[in-house]
């Protein structure tokens, strides 16, 4: 089972996250998706913003990525995932730069 950190776990966004959950879906496909995402009850008010569907679908790609991939190869996976999100990040922003700089000409 997994373990949500009580360094950054507070139960009054826990709450919160559960009321949030109940508001969106049923309790049977709330208390699902928190098995499947324990993380999620990290999330306070934050979650109003997504639909009961996003949420499912999070949860369930969360709990895939733990199944799939052994613990001695998440971190690396995360690492990659994130470095490929900060590649396409910093190319628009440079495609963005060069249209400034050619509409400044």
């Amino acid at each position: 089972p997994q373990v949500i950190n009580p360094s950054y776990s507070f139960p009054n966004t826990m709450i919160e996250s559960k009321r949030v959950l109940r508001a969106a879906m049923s309790e049977a496909e709330a208390l699902e998706v928190m098995r499947l995402n324990p993380a999620v009850l990290q999330c306070g008010p934050s979650l109003e913003v997504l639909g009961a569907a996003e949420i499912k679908a999070v949860a369930t790609a969360r709990s895939l990525g733990t199944r799939l991939l052994p613990p001695s190869l998440r971190v690396p996976a995360l690492a990659l995932v994130l470095a490929a999100l900060g590649y396409v990040l910093s190319q628009s922003q440079n495609a963005d730069a060069a249209a400034a700089v050619d509409a400044l000409k």
